[in-house]
């Protein structure tokens, strides 16, 4: 029901969105919590919690703190 047709343009709501899913599968698959990942990054876990929710845009610092901690590269945020 959610399959996307290939032409169809990707809104930043969107992104942000599968963005998310790949940070909180990747905590998932490490066994962290956004408490776990807070203490570890330095960034508070509500905004974690946004982050992975899709309601807001981590900046470039917070998102290289997150991609680093979670052994993840910009491309394993990009739709393949």
């Amino acid at each position: 029901a959610n399959k996307r047709k290939e032409n169809q343009i990707m809104t930043d709501s969107d992104k942000l969105i599968f963005m998310g899913n790949q940070i909180r599968n990747r905590m998932k698959e490490c066994g962290l919590t956004e408490l776990d990942l807070s203490k570890r990054t330095g960034i508070h876990y509500q905004l974690i919690g946004k982050y992975i929710r899709g309601v807001v845009n981590p900046g470039f610092l917070n998102l290289d703190r997150l991609l680093r901690e979670l052994d993840m590269s910009m491309g394993d945020l990009q739709m393949k």
